[in-house]
């Protein structure tokens, strides 16, 4: 097997961890992909914003490629994708559930320019953090319900409160006056 040195962290590697250059005599980088991927790591945090715009600019000249490339992945890697979604899901099911319930809001379109999305993710982050902790399945209920025939609230932190799931799914979307 045959090594070479890679000029930033001065480790004798094989040349499988190098990769190719064509303008090189050797035909291999002279930094291995390790530190080469640190480089770019490095670069992309110090110019995010230009790396960002760069990509952006890219796909929409490309469109076209950009959908066919996306699109001959998925398709390749359709379980392994799943897979991933499926264990992401399982992983951070407060933020799956406030996704799912700012898309249920969106439908009515319940949710103000001016409502905190922190504040509203922090209360389906409590609601996950007592059923984890009680033991008890808790959910995020809108005081006001969405929709109902009387009145219809908002998707906001203030009409939001953290209840056990058995005592939501009693009050379904009814609204009591206080």
């Amino acid at each position: 097997m045959t090594y070479k040195m890679c000029s930033k962290c001065k480790e004798n590697k094989s040349i499988l961890f190098f990769g190719k250059d064509k303008h090189k005599v050797t035909g291999l980088t002279h930094r291995c992909k390790e530190c080469r991927k640190e480089d770019r790591l490095g670069y992309y945090e110090e110019n995010k914003e230009n790396c960002l715009a760069a990509t952006k600019r890219w796909t929409l000249a490309n469109s076209n490629k950009y959908k066919e490339t996306t699109h001959t992945y998925y398709v390749n890697n359709k379980e392994r994708i799943i897979k991933r979604s499926l264990t992401n899901q399982r992983n951070n099911k407060a933020r799956y559930n406030s996704y799912a319930a700012k898309y249920r809001a969106s439908k009515f379109k319940a949710t103000p320019s001016w409502a905190d999305e922190g504040l509203i993710n922090s209360k389906y982050w409590y609601a996950q953090w007592l059923s984890e902790t009680v033991g008890v399945p808790y959910e995020v209920d809108h005081i006001v319900p969405l929709q109902n025939k009387v009145i219809c609230g908002l998707h906001t932190p203030h009409n939001l409160q953290v209840i056990p799931m058995v005592d939501n799914r009693r009050k379904s979307n009814k609204f009591k006056e206080k």
